[in-house]
């Protein structure tokens, strides 16, 4: 029996996948993390993130739409690779 299990390591964070088009893969993490907390986030993990909610007068019906507003763009896990050196696609960092 072949096994084509390859093991790559963990997935990045789910915040790692917020980057900014000019710093793709180098973003400040303690500003997007100011930043994610100011789009209601509760923490890093951006497990628990709002949706159809108002921050200074402005409705946004997701969290990534408050981010985008900010000028992030999100990458997919897929995009972002592991992060083991070794299958990370410089997409996204912590």
């Amino acid at each position: 029996m072949v096994n084509c299990y390859v093991d790559k390591g963990e997935n990045w964070p789910a915040i790692a996948a917020y980057q900014k088009p000019n710093t793709i893969g180098h973003r400040d993490s303690e500003q997007r993390l100011k930043d994610a907390l100011a789009c209601g986030a509760k923490d890093s993990t951006l497990v628990d993130t709002p949706n159809n909610y108002t921050i200074n007068g402005k409705f946004y019906k997701m969290f990534r739409n408050c981010m985008a507003d900010r000028g992030y763009i999100r990458f997919t896990s897929a995009e972002c690779g592991y992060m083991n050196p070794k299958w990370d696609k410089g997409k996204c960092n912590l």
